[in-house]
Formats: C-alpha cells, structure tokens, sequence
C-alpha cells in the first residue's frame, strides 16, 4: 500500500495505491477528499510506478469536488493512460462525487457507481465579496460539458435537463440521484445489497 502524505489541513485530499491480492493485473487509486494540489502530481507518479507492470487502473472517488484547473491536470493523465491500459472509474456505497469529481468520473472506460452514493451537479462558482456567498463564472461548466460529459457519451438532452434545473435553484445545485440516474453517466451500477455466498 502507497499512501501520499496527511495534509496540513482535513481539507487536503489523499491517495491511497493499492494492487489487490486476487487481481494481480489491477491497481487500486483511491482518492479521498479535495480535488486540488497536488492530485495530478501524486496519480501520475503511482500510474508511472505501476504503468509497466499492470494492464489495469481503477480511480475510486469519494470527493464533493474541488479545482477545475487541477481537475482538468487529473484529466490529461488519465486520458494518456487510458490510451494504453484499461482504465475504470468508481463511487462506491455511501460516498459522494460532486462538481469536479464528475468529469473526472467520467474519463473511466466503465464506470462503476453505487445507488446508494451521493453526487452534484451545478455550475462553476467563485468566491463573492458578500460573505457566505459564491458568483457564478458564466459559460465555463458549458465548456466542461462539452469537453468532456458529451465526448463519454451522456445523453445531450439529459444534460440540457440537468442545467435547467440547476439554473432554477438558487444555488445552482440539483438533486443528488440526478446524475445516478442519467442516461450513460454510471455504465455499471453497484448495487446496495451484496449476495452473500
């Protein structure tokens, strides 16, 4: 097991790297927390450990988002590595993807996610000058759409409903189960009950 360094702060993320017993081809990157620096720097350095020796990468989130500028650096290593290895994405029971999580979910060539997981979609926002309150940066999560959430095959008309409804609410935020339940979004549903033996 690999695991980056605590950070200074709770809100600092971390990666754990694991390489399960029972599938010895596959490696296990675990990010927990914010999506910011140094994110891309710590994925690419365990992909570049393990990239000659393993055929298969899976990225399991548990994020409510973060930086778009180091969520798009996270991006370009996964779309290099998926050109080469098998490389999945997943949000298991009880966690969460929101924000900037989803297009990096969305980089995985299956996509596993849980019905039981929490997800957000809204528009991108900045820090206002009044306190508590964020300002919309206008047209950017359009610009992200389109990079990234129509190239992974969602449904266009699914998106289109999903910004409507942000742009009804005050906060720009959707339900949680929307984006679990749209259309090519999560391409393998985990259950919430497991069989037993």
């Amino acid at each position: 097991v690999l695991q980056g360094p605590p950070g200074p702060t709770s809100d600092r993320g971390t990666l754990t790297v694991t390489s399960p017993f029972g599938s010895p081809g596959t490696v296990i990157l675990r990010w927990e927390g914010t999506i910011a620096a140094p994110m891309a720097q710590e994925i690419g350095r365990a992909i570049d450990a393990f990239k000659s020796s393993r055929r298969r990468f899976v990225l399991v989130l548990n994020t409510g988002g973060g930086s778009v500028a180091e969520g798009e650096r996270v991006i370009a290593l996964l779309q290099k590595i998926r050109a080469s290895h098998q490389f999945d994405t997943a949000v298991e029971r009880g966690a969460r993807c929101g924000s900037m999580c989803v297009p990096i979910y969305l980089q995985g060539q299956s996509r596993f996610g849980a019905r039981s997981s929490a997800w957000l979609f809204h528009e991108i926002t900045r820090p206002s000058t009044n306190f508590g309150k964020h300002t919309r940066v206008e047209g950017s999560y359009m610009r992200l759409i389109e990079k990234y959430w129509i190239p992974a095959g969602v449904s266009k008309t699914w998106v289109d409903r999903m910004l409507q409804l942000a742009d009804e609410r005050q906060e720009g935020n959707t339900p949680c189960h929307s984006i679990a339940d749209g259309p090519n979004t999560i391409t393998r549903p985990l259950e919430n009950r497991t069989k037993r033996n």
